[in-house]
């Protein structure tokens, strides 16, 4: 016999409002689950207005919901999504099902090193030329994983007007669904919408001009394998009006599931690095230790930097490029103990997890060294540590946390053999939460040349 959905324990809140006053800075979602997971425990029950919502804190009934079929719908905040752009993260049934088919087919065989590399030669020459520079790593770290994404969608970097299109269109994904549950008025500005719609029209249209060069191409490309390759080779007639639309749309799909998840590891990651000077140097010596001048840094060589691995691992403990995602049930659904009606959005926050004292020791510190003897491959459910899901987890987890992993690897190689980081002493990020984590007063850093700098360049 199941306990009734009411009996979960609560946050306190008025009998009216609920938790809604809570809410009302949307961007502080994952401080509040926090709050919530320590101080009532592994279920959470709350109200915002009228969305009813179930904090999961526990990896055992995560496992429990991400593997079950009757969980595997996403719900009200992913329909906002929808509205901007229908992509495989916010898709449900069989139209999930085939894009994710689609995907597991053409991204087998994408270039990511020769991506990677391409995209920190773009980033050297901006950082390159003087003794010392300050950077901001929010947006510069961004633009590189933008560049990475977009060299292994369709080989190439696109120009300055698609970048500032495509950060309209990503804030927007971030934003419109907190708007939807917490600012309504703000989403019914036809503005808002006409400039959404002309910016997502601009990047379809850039998108559909690459696959018309590319079907016109007399010879096949000397270039790596993309993904632009793997969708034409994935359907059965890259001219027919649907075939050409699903291409179009999986590049738009890859990008804007891609580029602000992976930019959202990489600038915590580097900004981790750049704070504790210990682990830069170590860093730095194990990349001189096992890459020559001049090596490329290939799948070989990353097998060789555990340095490297522990470093990564740690910086997605601390900072998940999935923050936060949810499900909805459709149906009263049993969990933990309780019957859980239908409508309630759940959510499950590797944030949260992965900094709970439940699960860690000390859990607020960087300490790559709690990865010893893990290896170097790219994260997935461990059984010894099953509060750990940087990628998510079950049925809806990234397809693509190879590419991740190699574009977060690379990255920080290529960034600390050419460079040395300081963060700005004194500086606290104020972190907010818009589909990803971002510092709302930046991530400043002083750049210059490493002592011996290492040039790398990434190869397949």
């Amino acid at each position: 016999m199941h306990q009734p959905y009411r009996n979960i324990p609560s946050p306190p809140g008025s009998a009216l409002m609920a938790q809604t006053r809570e809410w009302l800075h949307p961007e502080r979602a994952p401080h509040l689950l926090d709050k919530y997971a320590v101080e009532i425990g592994p279920l959470v029950r709350f109200r915002v207005g009228p969305l009813h919502m179930l904090l999961v804190n526990d990896p055992a009934l995560i496992d429990e919901v991400v593997r079950s079929e009757a969980f595997n719908t996403k719900g009200r905040f992913y329909g906002m999504v929808r509205l901007v752009l229908d992509n495989i993260v916010s898709a449900n049934g069989e139209h999930w099902a085939r894009r994710r088919k689609l995907y597991i087919s053409a991204l087998r065989g994408i270039d990511v090193f020769g991506a990677t590399d391409r995209a920190c030669d773009q980033l050297e020459q901006r950082w390159s030329g003087r003794r010392e520079r300050g950077a901001d790593l929010e947006p510069a770290i961004w633009r590189l994983c933008s560049d990475m994404c977009m060299w292994m969608a369709v080989g190439e970097s696109p120009p300055e007007s698609f970048y500032a299109d495509a950060a309209v269109l990503q804030g927007e994904l971030g934003g419109l669904a907190p708007d939807l549950a917490f600012r309504p008025l703000a989403v019914v500005s036809p503005l808002r919408w006409r400039t959404l719609r002309g910016v997502r029209a601009r990047l379809v249209a850039y998108f559909e001009e690459r696959l018309d060069r590319r079907l016109a191409a007399p010879e096949p490309r000397e270039a790596g394998r993309d993904l632009l390759d793997g969708l034409i080779g994935a359907v059965d007639d890259p001219h027919a009006p649907e075939d050409r639309a699903a291409i179009v749309a999986g590049l738009m799909d890859f990008f804007f599931t891609s580029d602000d998840v992976a930019a959202c590891a990489l600038r915590w990651a580097v900004w981790l690095v750049a704070r504790h000077q210990d682990v830069q140097r170590e860093l730095r010596e194990e990349l001189r230790r096992v890459i020559a001048p001049g090596e490329p840094v290939g799948r070989a060589q990353l097998a060789q930097l555990p340095g490297l691995a522990r470093v990564a691992r740690e910086c997605l403990r601390l900072y998940p490029g999935y923050g936060l995602f949810g499900r909805v049930t459709t149906a009263p659904t049993p969990l933990g103990g309780y019957l859980i009606p239908g409508g309630v959005e759940v959510l499950m926050s590797p944030y949260v997890l992965h900094r709970s004292e439940a699960h860690w020791e000390q859990p607020d510190r960087f300490l790559p060294s709690r990865w010893e003897g893990v290896g170097t491959h790219a994260p997935g459910i461990d059984p010894d540590r099953p509060a750990y899901m940087p990628f998510g987890h079950g049925h809806r987890s990234c397809l693509a946390r190879h590419l991740g992993w190699t574009m977060v690897g690379v990255g920080l190689a290529r960034i600390f053999s050419r460079f040395t980081l300081r963060a700005q002493a004194g500086h606290l990020p104020k972190e907010e939460f818009w589909g990803t984590l971002h510092s709302a007063n930046g991530l400043p850093v002083r750049v210059s040349d490493a002592a011996t700098p290492l040039l790398l360049a990434a190869s397949a």
